[in-house]
């Protein structure tokens, strides 16, 4: 994309959200990317995030914007300390880099979800036209506690998501073993029973909220499809009440009820999408890369959300991401993956503040702070991801 946007030479780059949906080690790579043409083609860059940390380290210029309006503009690189208005404070402090770990609370006796040896390839062709093997999966364990929290990170096609798929049996491992709650969940399951049931014990909140929801229904009609098919037996008037029951846990009014998912926020509809996932009364809840899209003050009210939801129904979080910030506010247990294989392991507080593999240490230097700029250092990577060719049409 950024190649056909400089077919024509511009002298300015408009960057509209470029990095939001990219890993860390991604988004290094093409601020590096848009850095070194600049230099090389004299090159103005208006660039639009909610990620105030990565426009402090890639702008020279910051304005912020509340409401419409300009509410204050600041030199990068001294921002934090020249901001006078409150709402810039407000995006901030709502970074969640320098956020203390969640500890424990629960009881890690028995796992919930316990998975020994998954192996998963596919077929491609390569460039020459051939079929080739690719290793998704290679001989991942994990195990996650009731009520617990487990992260599971990585670049994109690193596995993790085909690893959240064979876990809720979406697709067939190779080789390997699944348990959930007790129940042997290698093979997908085979009749419409067995995968209500499953459905029943496990949910999916996926990336965006707005291709997830059906657009044509309401949040009630949303809310109310999910429970008749989980409980079929309400009448409706208790469909009634868990609908505002499925409403106040997400923290969000009645007044939404009967609005469809084009006039909502998309905190308001991720918050919809979690409710639609709750109304099954899950054991297990999977997030895949369920705040990714949204900006970094809504990013903190879901997570926190989360966490109030999981300590007060006990419903145990799997979540997949890329962004170490995320498993720093939610997950107490973290699985780093590279390449389809777990690169390390452990708590929060061992993987982020003393990580011992260097690739995990590589997520960690990608993560834009004070002081912070992309370099292209991706580990393991050694041929040049693009070209640069001065035109001769660019004044000079």
């Amino acid at each position: 994309m950024i190649a056909a946007t400089l077919a024509m030479d511009p002298e300015i780059l408009l960057a509209d959200e470029i990095t939001t949906a990219l890993d860390v080690t991604t988004q290094e790579e093409v601020m590096a990317v848009i850095a070194e043409l600049r230099a090389h083609r004299d090159l103005s860059l208006l660039f639009i995030t909610h990620d105030l940390a990565l426009a402090g380290a890639v702008c020279d210029r910051v304005a912020v914007m509340q409401h419409g309006r300009i509410v204050e503009t600041l030199h990068a690189a001294t921002m934090r300390r020249d901001a006078k208005e409150e709402y810039t404070r407000v995006l901030m402090n709502a970074a969640l880099d320098e956020a203390p770990p969640l500890g424990a609370d629960h009881d890690q006796a028995t796992p919930i979800l316990s998975a020994r040896e998954l192996h998963k390839t596919y077929q491609v062709r390569g460039d020459d036209g051939r079929r080739e093997t690719l290793v998704a999966v290679d001989g991942v364990s994990l195990e996650l506690a009731p009520g617990g929290s487990l992260g599971i990170v990585g670049e994109s096609g690193s596995g993790k998501s085909t690893t959240a798929r064979l876990l809720l049996g979406l697709e067939r491992a190779d080789s390997g073993t699944i348990t959930v709650v007790g129940q042997d969940w290698t093979r997908p399951a085979r009749s419409t029973t067995d995968r209500r049931q499953r459905a029943k014990t496990a949910q999916m909140v996926f990336q965006d909220p707005y291709q997830s929801l059906d657009r044509r229904q309401t949040v009630r009609q949303c809310l109310v499809e999910a429970i008749r098919v989980h409980s079929p037996k309400n009448d409706k008037g208790a469909i009634g009440t868990r609908v505002r029951q499925l409403m106040s846990q997400v923290r969000l009014g009645e007044e939404l009820l009967d609005v469809r998912p084009r006039a909502l926020s998309g905190g308001q509809r991720q918050r919809v999408a979690i409710a639609r996932a709750l109304a099954a009364d899950p054991e297990l809840l999977v997030l895949d890369e369920a705040v990714s899209a949204l900006d970094v003050t809504t990013r903190v009210e879901i997570l926190t959300l989360l966490d109030t939801i999981r300590r007060e129904t006990g419903v145990a979080l799997l979540m997949i991401t890329h962004d170490l910030t995320v498993i720093r506010r939610l997950c107490d247990q973290v699985v780093v993956m590279r390449e389809g294989r777990i690169e390390e392991r452990g708590t929060a507080t061992q993987i982020l503040d003393d990580p011992q593999a260097e690739y995990t240490r590589l997520l960690l230097d990608s993560i834009p702070r004070e002081g912070w700029k992309p370099r292209r250092r991706r580990l393991g990577r050694t041929h040049s991801l693009y070209t640069v060719t001065r035109s001769t049409t660019i004044p000079q």
